[in-house]
């Protein structure tokens, strides 16, 4: 991973998150891109330009001016906060655009390429109605890479333990095991993963698929269990906090239960139950 996009909204909720990409920059020695999306459009062509009111066009300016006084001074401030981390000034790369977040965000996800994208979260912030909300459906099919969701609750230690819900299937694979040997990587724990049965029925004919599944991803990458609860949120969210797991890692597969993690409110409870960070991936059929 060559480069962590984070974006900030200049929030705590962003502060907090911040932290994690600090961190993940410094382990993976990645490039930290900072972004911010000022939601301020400009006439496209002179003639579009010509019919903005003169009224209309000086509070725009005024709009631009205290967007981008903000972002510097936040600038200075994430600075500070990397420098008291250990993290080189030289691997931040600060950027201020303005426009549409949907179309900003996709034309500079296809310009940096970036590994990762860091995001706070608490389920009513400016950045979850764009992330989570009517537009989600978009971001998740275009933008293909890993989104780690921090939410309010979550309070930045280290990253070291990661978890991973799984689904059991062959689909998996593959990420799974990238995910794995990333993990080992860093440090000398395995990947943790569980799966969330609805009852004791469905645990009871898995185990064997489950068996079958971890050889087939590696036995020496991973650990995996099966956890009984109705619901899929709260299992992945008790099992985060009960194994002290940092990241929690989503697989995010369309037509499937976990599809709704990016629309509406099965994003929302998790994430307010959870006090761990939650990295989601896309899965490509």
């Amino acid at each position: 991973m060559e480069k962590i996009l984070f974006l900030t909204d200049f929030s705590q909720l962003a502060r907090n998150a911040y932290s994690y990409a600090l961190n993940l920059a410094e382990n993976f020695g990645a490039e930290l891109h900072i972004l911010h999306i000022a939601p301020i459009s400009h006439a496209a062509t002179r003639e579009e330009q010509e019919r903005v009111h003169p009224v209309a066009q000086a509070l725009i300016e005024r709009d631009e001016r205290s967007s981008w006084a903000k972002f510097q001074a936040e600038a200075q401030e994430l600075e500070k906060i990397a420098k008291n981390f250990g993290q080189q000034k030289s691997s931040l790369i600060f950027h201020f655009e303005e426009g549409d977040f949907i179309d900003i965000l996709g034309d500079f996800s296809d310009q940096v390429q970036p590994g990762l994208l860091v995001v706070g979260t608490a389920g009513n912030n400016n950045l979850d109605k764009k992330i989570f909300g009517s537009h989600a459906e978009q971001i998740s099919e275009n933008l293909r890479i890993p989104l780690l969701a921090v939410p309010a609750e979550a309070r930045y230690a280290s990253v070291r333990n990661f978890g991973m819900g799984v689904m059991l299937d062959q689909l998996e694979v593959p990420t799974v095991r990238q995910v794995a040997k990333r993990v080992l990587g860093q440090n000398t724990k395995k990947l943790q993963c569980v799966h969330i049965a609805k009852n004791e029925r469905e645990a009871g004919r898995l185990s064997a698929k489950m068996n079958d599944w971890v050889q087939s991803v590696g036995a020496d990458l991973i650990e995996a269990e099966i956890r009984v609860d109705p619901e899929v949120e709260h299992g992945l969210a008790q099992y985060a906090t009960e194994k002290q797991i940092d990241v929690l890692c989503i697989l995010h597969r369309s037509h499937s239960y976990l599809d709704r993690l990016l629309r509406g409110t099965y994003s929302n409870r998790l994430v307010e139950r959870s006090r761990t960070a939650l990295m989601i991936f896309n899965l490509k059929k």
